[in-house]
């Protein structure tokens, strides 16, 4: 049993890690050719762009600290996430769209037609950045996201409350725990995904100034 499940996650490994060769090597191979610019020097150089689409996933999410998959190490569960993030957020536009409209507002014609073409531009969006950016982040998260990925299983969490205006008293509390009224958790294991997303940037402010 332990042999085949050794097998199951070894495979596992190679297809994910096989969709995302196969696809950085398609876009390695696209860019020059197609966008006249190599696809890594795109990567670096499109960090606001990169930011907004995350955006735009993210306002389907809520938090998506919730989903820790996205900094994951394990590239098929990485893949597999994204795929989720983007799939969940299409849900919510089509939904969206295709509901009746609540209450004494009616929808114009004019922004039937004007919600049509900016949907369909975000379609194409998100799934460009499935197949652009997703491969090349997965390297990127590989790096940036191990202190995510540690923070998000510590046991022990930081709290933190102000005594007066200024006094800040601070105590460790194990997973689990009950939160003390009016106490506030300080601490970023609770926020593995943006964290990383903070360390990245760091990484790629690094590397501009370096090279």
């Amino acid at each position: 049993m332990g042999f085949a499940m050794t097998m199951r996650s070894l495979a596992g490994w190679g297809l994910g890690l096989g969709v995302i060769l196969g696809l950085v090597l398609f876009n390695t191979w696209a860019f020059p050719r197609w966008l006249n610019t190599a696809y890594v020097d795109w990567y670096l150089a499109s960090g606001s762009q990169i930011g907004l689409l995350t955006g735009v996933i993210a306002l389907s999410w809520g938090d998506m600290n919730r989903h820790v998959g996205l900094i994951s190490a394990h590239p098929l569960h990485f893949v597999g996430s994204n795929l989720q993030l983007v799939g969940l957020a299409l849900l919510e536009i089509g939904t969206l769209v295709g509901s009746e409209s609540a209450g004494l507002r009616r929808r114009t014609v004019l922004d039937v037609v004007l919600t049509s073409v900016i949907v369909a531009m975000v379609v194409l969006a998100l799934i460009a950045w499935l197949v652009v950016v997703v491969p090349v982040q997965y390297f990127v998260y590989l790096v940036c996201g191990a202190p995510g990925r540690i923070f998000a299983t510590a046991d022990r969490r930081v709290a933190a409350v102000f005594v007066g205006r200024t006094q800040l008293r601070t105590k460790v509390l194990r997973a689990g725990d009950e939160l003390p009224k009016g106490w506030w958790l300080a601490s970023i294991a609770s926020k593995p995904v943006t964290a990383t997303g903070m360390f990245a940037s760091l990484f790629f402010v690094l590397l501009n100034k370096l090279f």
